[in-house]
């Protein structure tokens, strides 16, 4: 493995994303349009706070906490199964993150920070397939797993390894010493740019890392600037994640950017500032970046971004949030407004794609 530092090596072109709060876009939404998918509300599938959502033909596949259940919905929301948990041959225990692997009709499941179990499309337990190390996050491609380690494993030097055939071929995105000590459950952070390549970002760096998996090679490919408002610029050493978002709230930083996202070839991400989301979307082919303060007109600003596919970028909304907003705004989509009508406080969320 080559592990470059952009402090060292000029060679490698690193683009800056300027999420400063000069570069804000106020004259216009992130989104334009969107389609919206309510989910059936059962006694057997009463979901929690939702953390991720893979939408692949008519179906819907989510994760309903961490270590919650995963559950399979039809496309237009009605309830079709969820994986069992328990102490039992193919249950879960705690599972943290899943991948829906399309071309072989299966489903992974990162379970209990050490395995992935593998399901069929049916839910039928398939085999389980052990990780050599940690990991909260994974996604997979072809025979290649790529996990993230936030802070789990103490000893570790690296947050980000490729595992084959139960074996670790490649690392990256080398810890800081002053944040070792800082456990947090990252939503996303991995997107795919080409059929061997992926970015990873986590909210402890102000970088995004480019990864070759043919060329076995992690390197930083653009900085987000944020002219302080980070509290990755500054050199802080956290005895634990108490104080890591104790200072955060004292100082007014940002404590980290998620909800990474690429899709139609720009970068989207989502940070907090004063207890309000700010949208920071980067054009990779023109290079221009914006801050911006309103994701969709007709749509409350929201911070839970779950998932992102070619159809779009997912967020999760609570029947509450919405009923809300529209006792108080004119929603632009009348099926949506009729369907909050209908509802109650405590059916379950309803899914946004937005495009």
């Amino acid at each position: 493995m080559n592990a470059c530092d952009f402090h060292k090596d000029s060679s490698f072109p690193i683009e800056i994303i300027d999420a400063s709060l000069n570069n804000i876009k106020e004259e216009v939404s992130v989104f334009a349009d969107y389609s919206f998918i309510r989910l059936e509300t059962l006694d057997t599938c009463l979901l929690e706070n939702i953390v991720k959502v893979d939408i692949q033909g008519d179906a819907v596949y989510l994760l309903s906490s961490y270590g919650g259940k995963i559950y399979k919905f039809t496309g237009e929301g009605r309830y079709v199964w969820q994986l069992k948990q328990g102490n039992g041959p193919g249950e879960l225990i705690f599972a943290t993150d899943f991948f829906i692997d399309s071309l072989n009709h299966s489903v992974y499941v990162l379970d209990n920070y050490r395995e992935l179990k593998v399901y069929s499309f049916d839910g039928e337990y398939m085999r389980t397939e052990p990780l050599p190390t940690l990991a909260f996050l994974f996604t997979k491609k072809e025979d290649s797993f790529l996990c993230f380690d936030p802070n789990l494993k103490k000893k570790s030097n690296f947050n980000f390894f490729v595992s084959q055939n139960g074996k670790i071929v490649m690392e990256g995105l080398r810890k800081r010493d002053g944040n070792r000590n800082v456990g947090y459950m990252p939503s996303n952070v991995f997107a795919f740019y080409s059929d061997d390549s992926v970015y990873v970002q986590h909210m402890l760096s102000d970088t995004i890392y480019f990864c070759s998996l043919s060329d076995k090679h992690v390197c930083p490919a653009y900085f987000i600037k944020t002219d302080g408002l980070s509290v990755n610029t500054y050199d802080i050493d956290f005895p634990d994640s108490r104080s890591f978002y104790q200072i955060c709230k004292e100082k007014n930083y940002v404590s980290g950017l998620a909800g990474f996202s690429l899709y139609n070839n720009k970068i989207y991400l989502t940070m907090s500032h004063e207890g309000l989301p700010l949208y920071v979307i980067h054009d990779i082919d023109t290079g221009n970046s914006g801050v911006f303060t309103s994701l969709c007109a007709g749509l409350p600003n929201s911070f839970h971004c779950v998932g992102r596919n070619t159809s779009g970028i997912i967020y999760c909304y609570t029947m509450e949030e919405l009923m809300e907003y529209a006792s108080q705004s004119t929603f632009i989509n009348k099926d949506l407004k009729n369907m909050i009508k209908k509802s109650k406080t405590e059916d379950n969320p309803v899914l946004i794609v937005f495009k």
